[in-house]
């Protein structure tokens, strides 16, 4: 790149020549007061400087910007061959010259931008410029600076930092301004900036849900340990027990107390597997639902019956609210809406020790439906503990599980048999004082006859009817492997007075079905076990039905998840009995195969 000056009068021009690419020279190192090299010289002698009589041209890149400067300026060659873009300014910053890179970078051109103020020239009005520094002064240990966003003409964003000079000069000190294109930076910053935060939020994120992982990991770690103890507890009872069924010595009394306290703590335990199987077909998205008929009537009088005298036992009152005007009969679930009703009132009664118990009904003011109200004067929950005690394998803490026990799974299969249902549970509660859970059910109303009575109406007593056990006949095979099961339902069979053949396994079952059937000699009812060896109660059902069986088959299963006893029917199944055996339920499920025998039906 050329440069000279031209004396003009009182004018002097500065001519740039800008090559299609700049040329840069190092000056080879040599001793002090020796001269350059010959090479050096005749390399500075070849580029040399423009001639006097050089065309002045005003054009795009390659042209030669002829800017007229006030005479006595003397700038280097540097200023215009520098890869910093740089315009140069007299001290009320008015613009006087600029180099090629300011010109690309900052987009100039000298229509619009020479002579006027530097504001005006890059396109920004409000931005201040750093003071320039004076070179004559003490060097200072950094360089005033100020950091602009500009658009230029063509639409282009740059970021730029920018520092002032004074340039000084034969007449006047010119002021010598640098522009550094740091957009790149800016994009790396704003770049490394989100990586940061989303690393930072990463790891927030990380950090919460290690926490939430432990927490679970804790409840479950927990659960486990206190479900130990809750099946353990009530198993001593029935092993002990048991045991002391055996002495000889016992009076009549001291057998009904063992019996009654091996069914209690059965029962007991038979509630945590339903909890557990609840919980499981509630997450699988597998609960069923049948709506029924209800009378609400009976309803409530069934959880009083059930749960009034436990109340009583403690000291406490428990008592139903229920004004006039509510439908007698609605439609819902009701051994759901029964589970729920019970496990809350349940709840109520063991925390509270002194006080009342309220079960309350009444119309929602909102969605028409019913509103139930469990509400008790008991130890009540802060909010931390209110915030967790519908989470599963939660309780309010460790002293009210080792105080109260139970398994933590009851208010969190609640709330969602109330989400399944239609409605919502809600906690309201103040530690100390006590606790109110409501949740409200859409109303489909049934029959209102007969109509509503007040609840201290005395309900119609019914006389309490003696287990029978029916008297039938028929032929009954049993397929069973369990030894203690082999003896219990054969009991009931022959209590009713049918036939029974005793198999251990599904190969053998197959074996008599097809036996008799072939003979022309069905049995009458075949029961099923679905897990045996050899061949399970499935496979075996479904051949007894691929060769031709039509007799009726009932599954045995100890499973109440839907999946199996879909399988189970899929098989060939016409119907099933769940374990742990319910004697009614049992021999409504014989009556209804087997015919009744003309003997007079026995009490059990």
């Amino acid at each position: 790149m050329g440069a000279s000056l031209l004396e003009n009068g009182s004018q002097t021009e500065f001519s740039i020549r800008t090559p299609k690419r700049p040329h840069f020279f190092s000056r080879p190192k040599r001793k002090p007061g020796k001269k350059m090299g010959k090479k050096f010289q005749n390399a500075r002698k070849a580029q040399g400087s423009p001639p006097a009589n050089a065309p002045k041209r005003n054009g795009a890149k390659g042209d030669t910007h002829s800017l007229p400067l006030p005479s006595g300026w003397d700038p280097v060659r540097t200023l215009a061959e520098n890869p910093v873009a740089l315009i140069l300014t007299d001290r009320e910053k008015r613009v006087l010259w600029w180099n090629e890179r300011a010109e690309q970078l900052l987009e100039l051109s000298p229509e619009s931008s020479l002579n006027q103020s530097l504001h005006q020239a890059l396109g920004i009005l409000e931005f201040s410029l750093p003071e320039p520094k004076d070179p004559s002064k003490p060097a200072s240990p950094s360089i005033p600076q100020v950091e602009i966003n500009l658009r230029t003409p063509s639409g282009k964003t740059l970021s730029l930092e920018v520092c002032g000079g004074i340039l000084p000069s034969r007449e006047q000190d010119p002021l010598q301004w640098s522009f550094v294109d740091v957009s790149w930076r800016k994009e790396i910053e704003v770049q490394i900036h989100n990586y940061t935060s989303h690393v930072e939020m990463a790891c927030i994120e990380n950090e919460a849900a290690k926490k939430d992982a432990e927490a679970e990991s804790q409840a479950k770690s927990s659960f486990l340990a206190n479900m130990s103890h809750e099946i353990r507890t009530p198993m001593t009872a029935i092993l002990g027990f048991a045991e002391t069924l055996q002495d000889p010595g016992l009076s009549r009394e001291e057998i009904d107390h063992a019996i009654e306290t091996i069914h209690r703590n059965g029962s007991y335990l038979l509630g945590i597997i339903n909890d557990i199987l609840d919980l499981s077909k509630i997450d699988a998205g597998r609960m069923t639902l049948e709506a029924q008929t209800i009378d609400l009537r009976n309803l409530l009088f069934d959880v009083r019956d059930l749960l009034g005298a436990r109340a009583t036992g403690k000291g406490i009152v428990f008592r139903i609210e229920a004004p006039d005007g509510l439908p007698s009969h609605f439609r819902s679930d009701p051994l759901r809406l029964r589970q729920i009703l019970i496990n809350l009132v349940g709840n109520a009664i063991k925390f509270t020790h002194e006080g009342e118990v309220v079960l309350r009904v009444r119309r929602a003011p909102k969605e028409g439906g019913l509103l139930f109200e469990v509400a008790d004067t008991g130890i009540g929950l802060s909010p931390e503990q209110a915030k967790r005690i519908f989470d599963p394998f939660s309780q309010a803490d460790a002293s009210t599980t080792r105080k109260y026990g139970g398994t933590g799974l009851g208010l969190s299969i609640c709330k969602r048999l109330c989400q399944i249902l239609g409605g919502e549970l809600t906690l309201t509660s103040t530690e100390g004082i006590g606790s109110t859970f409501r949740f409200s059910l859409p109303l489909e109303e049934g029959a209102l006859e007969p109509p509503w009575q007040p609840l201290d109406a005395p309900k119609e007593k019914k006389p309490r009817k003696k287990k029978k056990v029916p008297r039938l006949q028929g032929r009954v095979l049993l397929a069973e492997d369990g030894p203690d099961n082999q003896r219990l339902i054969s009991y009931l069979i022959r209590k009713t007075g049918a036939e029974l053949q005793l198999v251990e396994d599904g190969r053998q079952a197959l074996e008599k079905g097809l036996e008799a059937w072939e003979a022309d000699h069905p049995y009458d009812l075949i029961l099923m076990d679905l897990q045996m060896p050899e061949m399970d109660g499935f496979e075996a059902t479904q051949c007894l039905r691929d060769r031709g069986y039509q007799g009726p088959i009932l599954a045995l299963t100890a499973h109440g998840m839907s999946a199996i006893l879909d399988q189970a029917t899929q098989a060939g199944c016409d119907g099933w009995i769940t374990k742990p055996i319910e004697r009614e339920a049992f021999f409504k499920a014989l009556s209804s195969h087997l015919q009744k025998s003309p003997e007079k039906t026995q009490t059990s």
